[in-house]
């Protein structure tokens, strides 16, 4: 690969999914890269319960708040998923919007593991000595990928990894 011929290059990914299942392929992939030059991380996201996942679609406005100063506090707010929305199991499709809330979960109330993962992608990049190029790929199926797309390159943006 002609990639590899010039020293001063550098991959680096981060594929993000609900549950592992799909991550094991990207895994493999990554062990016949050249390690000295690569960084490939996968985290999986886990699905939460019912109570769990409404639990954060209730206190949304309060994640909001932190990300846009000037939020308008809607005291009429409802979540976008209805209450009666069947989550899928780890390992089948899951809808756009039950994606986002699963997302936004991990990111505001989790072990700060996707953030963790953000700030190591991030600083991998800048570890790169020559011209970076940074692309998000997802798919447009109408699942994870999509669902999680926005908020994912928005809170990359905001990683401050110096």
């Amino acid at each position: 690969m002609i990639f590899w011929k010039i020293d001063r290059k550098r991959f680096t990914a981060l594929a993000v999914d609900i549950g592992d299942q799909d991550l094991l392929q990207v895994e493999a992939l990554a062990k016949t890269l050249p390690s000295d030059r690569t960084q490939v991380r996968t985290l999986a996201l886990e699905v939460p319960s019912r109570d769990q996942l409404f639990g954060s679609l209730r206190r949304y406005r309060e994640y909001l708040k932190l990300e846009y100063p000037r939020y308008y506090w809607n005291p009429n707010y409802e979540p976008w998923l209805p209450d009666t929305i069947e989550i899928p199991q780890a390992g089948e499709h899951f809808p756009r919007a039950i994606a986002k809330a699963i997302y936004g979960k991990a990111y505001y109330e989790g072990e700060r593991l996707l953030d963790q993962e953000l700030e190591k992608f991030a600083k991998s990049v800048d570890a790169t000595t020559c011209q970076s190029i940074v692309c998000v790929v997802f798919g447009l199926g109408g699942g994870t990928g999509s669902g999680i797309v926005v908020d994912l390159a928005r809170h990359l943006s905001n990683v401050n990894s110096t």
